[in-house]
């Protein structure tokens, strides 16, 4: 697995903004230029051209060769000349505030990254389940916010993973901590550390999903989910703008 972050900061300039949307087929083109906020326009670009620099250096795959399928909850996967998934070649993506980032792996695998301060802490009653519920109303209450954040990705990454989206409450399952390779290992709400099975089903070891944490920035956190323990990174590749444009035409 590689874990790929950029930072967008700021946005860029109007012109290379142009030009780089120029280098992106239809109908993603059409897609990025209909956002009625510039930054949602830039961190979507920046999405896609990580996603098309990956794929051209890591498969040789150029944008002309490039192409999408969608399962039916609308997860992307590359796919071949005849609309079919590539084995052994999966991607996700994600995006919040000045970070764009990705995961790339040759099995099912999922990404989330969102700012500490944008998770309402409101929203613990919609999100945890009563194992988590129970660790967070327990933390210190200067610690709050930072762990409501990685729960939240952490969920998010899962969900992502096994390419369901918002069809699986988050709620029906917990994010419990595990060891061995991944940070966390996901169980049936309810069903406590003693359980087995992912709460999709359909995950690696023993049909389970694990994820891990990662600090990105002190203002970030970001979380990946994948059905085999040992494939996390143990850090992010962290690269600049520009350098997810230089294959492009």
């Amino acid at each position: 697995m590689e874990i790929v972050a950029v930072h967008v900061g700021d946005g860029i300039e109007e012109s290379l903004f142009e030009r780089l949307l120029g280098t992106v087929p239809e109908p993603k083109r059409s897609r990025i230029a209909r956002f009625r906020k510039r930054d949602d326009a830039v961190r979507s670009l920046a999405g896609e051209l990580l996603v098309r620099t990956w794929a051209a250096e890591r498969l040789g795959l150029g944008s002309g060769r490039l192409r999408y399928a969608f399962n039916e909850y609308g997860k992307p996967a590359w796919a071949d000349e005849e609309g079919r998934p590539l084995a052994g070649a999966h991607f996700n993506l994600t995006h919040s505030g000045e970070w764009v980032a990705a995961a790339f792996d040759d099995g099912p695998v999922g990404i989330d990254v969102e700012r500490v301060e944008a998770v309402p802490p409101d929203i613990a009653g919609r999100i945890l389940s009563p194992e988590e519920a129970e660790e967070w109303e327990r933390a210190p209450e200067e610690e709050r916010q930072e762990r409501l954040c990685r729960i939240w990705t952490l969920k998010e990454s899962y969900v992502k993973a096994i390419g369901r989206g918002l069809s699986e409450p988050l709620r029906s399952f917990a994010v419990l901590p595990s060891g061995r390779g991944a940070d966390y290992v996901v169980r049936p709400a309810g069903d406590g550390a003693g359980s087995r099975g992912g709460a999709g089903g359909g995950g690696g070891e023993d049909g389970e999903w694990y994820c891990k944490s990662y600090e990105i920035s002190p203002s970030y956190r970001l979380s990946v989910c994948s059905p085999r323990r040992d494939r996390f990174p143990a850090d992010i590749v962290r690269r600049e703008l520009a350098t997810v444009t230089r294959l492009l035409p």
